[in-house]
């Protein structure tokens, strides 16, 4: 303000200087920081400013109102606790938060207490979690008559503004809320820590309305552009951007490591800090992308498959990813029905298997081949991220397997595998893309299995170590691209999806 930048540092002190040199126009120590051992994340509280006086939380468990020009006291509240929240400001009063689990309205012309509300986490004791449950971080959002602000106990509370009361709280199961949130048109935007997304709940009642699953944590704040638009860091190295009122992707920027900073969007850039040490700036446009023309694109999941390739919750994150994207969702009831209606259609198509599992009905010789072989054949493409789904010898009331039979998935899928054993597993091998892999939309090397003699295949993808392709296409059919695609994913390259469609989609545009 006023060509002046104002912020606190971890030595407790509070610091104005010069925009334009940087030099320092005052500084003002906070008192001596109270123990907190659970502390243990990077957050301390920012100012906030109003008709020329700063209100900041220190870790001394006071809240400070300083005159912005020489940082001159003009009073102090005392909380129960350290304060890393950064207040929120409206015609009458501050909010915020303190690590023990309070939350507090104090009258911004003299600093008294106007309410103080106990979230749950004041009523827990962080020995028997062995984690921080207590402490309120985020800064409240004020909007329209409510107050909306998350703690560590796991619980994002709405209250009234005029006398602190709760009108309804939403159970993230324990996991930290430390985002905070952002409103517009009665949808609230927030993420959640362990629980691994964001999402979008109505403001009014509390009910979600869409939830959007990342591959890590969510610690950073979301902003809503002008155009209702939801950008949002997360510690999986993304920045993503998704629609407000649908919660559909639009785009995701890969940094690579852990994003804590949230995003700040001004004109058409965005800007954010990293853990690699730099700053960013995004430019954003909004890209028209070649129609699909006819092109039928579908995702096959089920909920109980006899043998689940992907665990921990991978399958759905992959489901899910490729709904977002605008693919059919088919299960075991109608997965046969879409591929025998495509076997006699010629308008291109894809399925990409969600859940790593080919149905008997789907295996079975019913056409002079089974349904696999006849939709491949005729044009269509299956793409599969993880082993041959058809090498597994399955126990299916024990839904177990007792063997890896890859005579039976070349007998099934038509794929040339040199030996019915685990020979042709071959072991796991660090795997690299080809240029004709970077053309199909592969960017990210990873470990394969599985290696193909380049002659057994029709496109290389990407080459192990050993020369042997990992991820590759063979095709059954006079049109180019149809045929098996083999890809491996593993949950921590599930922010590899996009590649993944673009693989899929290759060529059928």
């Amino acid at each position: 303000m006023n060509g002046v930048v104002y912020f606190v540092c971890r030595n407790n002190t509070f610091y104005a200087c010069r925009t334009s040199d940087g030099t320092l126009v005052w500084k003002k120590s906070l008192g001596s920081p109270l123990p907190y051992e659970w502390g243990f994340d990077y957050y301390i509280g920012s100012p906030a400013i109003d008709n020329g006086t700063l209100y900041i939380g220190s870790a001394d468990g006071n809240l400070y109102a300083l005159n912005s020009k020489d940082g001159r006291e003009l009073w102090k509240f005392k909380s129960s606790s350290l304060i890393r929240s950064t207040p929120a400001i409206d015609e009458r009063n501050i909010y915020f938060g303190d690590c023990s689990g309070k939350i507090f309205a104090v009258d911004k012309s003299n600093g008294t207490r106007v309410w103080q509300f106990s979230t749950v986490g004041d009523t827990l004791d962080n020995e028997k979690f062995g984690f921080d449950r207590k402490a309120v971080i985020s800064s409240p959002t004020i909007y329209k008559d409510k107050i909306f602000v998350g703690g560590r106990d796991g619980f994002l509370y709405a209250l009234d503004k005029a006398s602190g009361k709760e009108i309804w709280k939403y159970d993230y199961q324990v996991s930290w809320i430390i985002s905070t949130a952002a409103i517009k048109n009665d949808i609230l935007i927030t993420g959640t820590s362990d629980g691994r997304f964001f999402h979008a709940l109505n403001a009014q009642n509390g009910k979600q309305l869409w939830r959007f699953t990342t591959n890590g944590p969510v610690w950073a704040s979301p902003v809503i552009t002008k155009n209702d638009r939801v950008v949002i860091s997360s510690n999986d190295g993304y920045v993503y951007c998704v629609d407000l009122n649908s919660g559909i992707e639009h785009w995701r920027y890969k940094i690579g490591p852990q994003i804590f900073s949230s995003t700040v969007p001004l004109d058409n850039s965005i800007y954010f800090g990293s853990d690699d040490g730099f700053v960013y700036s995004l430019k954003t446009k909004e890209v028209k992308q070649k129609p699909l023309a006819s092109m039928r694109r579908a995702v096959f999941w089920m909920k109980d498959p006899v043998i689940q390739s992907f665990r921990n919750g991978m399958d759905v994150y992959i489901r899910d990813y490729f709904i977002r994207e605008g693919y059919e969702f088919y299960d075991e009831t109608d997965v046969k029905n879409f591929l025998l209606t495509r076997i006699k259609s010629d308008t291109a198509s894809a399925m990409v298997f969600a859940t790593n599992y080919f149905l008997p009905s789907l295996t079975a010789d019913t056409l002079g081949s089974n349904v696999i072989q006849a939709y491949m054949k005729s044009g269509g493409r299956i793409v599969v991220l993880g082993l041959n789904p058809a090498a597994y010898e399955l126990d299916s009331a024990k839904k177990q397997v007792i063997a890896i039979n890859f005579e039976k998935a070349k007998r099934i899928t038509g794929i040339p595998y040199r030996y019915k054993d685990l020979r042709t597993h071959g072991g796991f091998y660090s795997s690299f893309i080809t240029e004709e892999g970077r053309k199909w939309g592969l960017k990210s090397s990873f470990v394969g299995i599985s290696g193909m003699s380049l002659d057994d295949i029709t496109t290389s993808l990407a080459i192990d170590e050993n020369g042997k392709a990992t991820a590759w296409v063979k095709t059954f059919s006079e049109k180019k691209h149809s045929g098996f695609i083999q890809l491996y994913l593993t949950p921590d390259r599930l922010g590899e999806l996009p590649e993944v469609q673009k693989v899929a989609e290759y060529g059928l545009r």
